[in-house]
């Protein structure tokens, strides 16, 4: 492999430019850029292969400290992937999306064009990016050069021959440490018609792009990026579907943020599906994508119809069922009759029953005989476990929660009797007060107020209902009783 040696050269930021432009457009060939210090006898500290933002930054580090470091690096520039088809474009994209549906939200009003069922060019903001995108490159190699000093060979894969020696275009160099900056990739999807034109990751978004999409976009993801691009495909006026396995923006630990920001989202028109996987992509004749189906079992407990639905779907899918965790709850407190100034001046409605009824018991009565079905005709055994709560006991305020908590608490008693003869065992939690995404966005008065009556002045952790759980599906000789995880509170 050739090598240049640009020690000696002082290139400009517009040198570096036109350099990196020319080698990008013939990837894998070009000589190797070696600015390398052969004058300097030292051992080398550290060698980073990767020039990315770990590797750059390690490196500058490292040489801040007075120490000798060198950047190994297929790229012909430093900064990885960040300014290439990482980072930068997520967070241009970003900026993009805040600009278009600020326009949508005032279209036709003010200096706003008229945007109400027009969709916005996609591509064109893409290729905007890719022709601005060599002068962050050229500034970094220009940096890392000439005013950090840092050694780097660029353009150039490194082979690790041993724990102490990199290999590059025919060198070997050593160092007292090798240090991995390889950067992240973009997982693939590992379905079905996964390789059709029109499945993207960020990478070959910015890469392959050689046409207008479509008005539809599945984004599979509930990260950050997934976000970005997300919000951004929306903005352009496509709908967008959100498919998450599990949460959006589950990275966000305060639930109050992270519901603010996911209704926000919603709001504008992103429709999101958690709990659901792609299992397959569809093609048209030509090789593209033409829709995707996508497996949930989302529902609304309350609906028999959809209970049923589910269930028959898990046990196609998975066939078996071992165990059941009723978890699905809402709370809609009030008092019983509302007193003031010596009269009545309000009552619970029926309604304010209902709602609660018919998810916190009539749901769980639903996913309980669902479940029981599936597993005896498995013929496995298997375990049912109903979410009580320390108001089974009677909470003022809590007449509907209370009476529903009591009843999931009786009906894990009678399965345990009922269904004992197949195997199936059937016991309750009844927790206290949890640090759940209802409590999480208390202030710390209300907390101090809720904790204050507790024996162990604290409030439960989900990992500890969770480990009671989990007590209960391991130890085979458990049925029919509830655990009590209340902190020794009683109401």
């Amino acid at each position: 492999m050739e090598i240049v040696d640009i020690r000696r050269q002082h290139l400009s930021i517009g040198d570096w430019s036109a350099r990196i432009e020319a080698l990008l457009e013939r990837p894998g060939e070009g000589p190797a850029l070696f600015n390398v210090d052969e004058e300097d006898s030292r051992a080398y500290d550290a060698i980073y292969l990767g020039g990315g933002a770990g590797g750059r930054f390690g490196s500058a580090y490292l040489r801040a400290m007075g120490g000798r470091q060198l950047i190994i690096d297929r790229w012909p520039f430093l900064g990885g992937s960040c300014p290439h088809n990482a980072c930068v474009p997520h967070h241009l994209f970003s900026e993009c999306a805040a600009e278009l549906m600020l326009a949508r939200t005032l279209s036709g009003r003010l200096w706003f064009p008229e945007l109400r069922g027009q969709i916005t060019p996609l591509k064109a903001v893409v290729d905007v990016f890719k022709k601005g995108r060599v002068g962050p490159h050229a500034i970094m190699n220009f940096q890392s050069k000439e005013q950090l000093d840092l050694e780097y060979v660029l353009n150039a894969p490194g082979t690790i021959i041993d724990n102490h020696t990199v290999e590059v275009a025919g060198r070997r160099f050593r160092a007292r440490h090798l240090v991995l900056g390889l950067g992240a990739r973009p997982q693939s999807l590992r379905c079905a018609g996964a390789e059709l034109k029109g499945v993207y990751n960020y990478v070959n978004l910015v890469e392959d792009l050689d046409y207008e999409p479509g008005p539809t976009v599945v984004v599979v993801g509930g990260g950050k990026t997934a976000v970005e691009y997300g919000c951004f495909f929306n903005a352009t006026g496509r709908r967008t579907v959100m498919v998450v396995r599990d949460e959006l923006l589950k990275i966000i630990p305060d639930a109050e943020t992270r519901g603010y920001t996911v209704d926000r989202m919603v709001e504008q028109g992103i429709e999101v599906w958690e709990g659901a996987e792609v299992e397959r992509i569809l093609g048209d004749d030509g090789g593209k994508v033409r829709g995707v189906v996508v497996r949930t079992y989302a529902l609304n407990v309350a609906k028999e119809d959809q209970v049923v639905g589910a269930f028959n779907r898990v046990a196609a899918d998975f066939g078996r069922l071992d165990v059941l965790v009723n978890n699905a709850g809402i709370i809609k407190d009030g008092l019983l009759i509302k007193f003031k100034d010596g009269k009545v001046t309000g009552k619970m409605g029926l309604d304010q029953w209902q709602a609660v009824i018919d998810v916190n018991l009539t749901g769980v009565f639903l996913c309980g005989r669902e479940a029981a079905e599936k597993m005896i005709g498995f013929g496995n055994g298997g375990l049912i476990i109903n979410i009580s709560s320390i108001s089974k006991a009677g909470n003022a305020g809590q007449t509907n929660y209370s009476a529903a908590k009591a009843g999931v608490t009786a009906m894990a008693v009678t399965w345990a009797k009922e269904l004992a003869r197949f195997g199936i065992r059937a016991g309750s939690i009844a927790p206290g007060f949890t640090r759940t995404d209802l409590l999480a966005g208390m202030t710390s008065e209300m907390l101090d107020k809720v904790t204050a009556p507790v024996p162990l002045k604290r409030l439960g952790l989900p990992e500890e209902i969770a480990h009671a759980a989990i007590f209960m599906a391991t130890n085979e000789f458990f049925t029919g009783r509830a655990i009590d995880l209340d902190g020794g509170l009683r109401l």
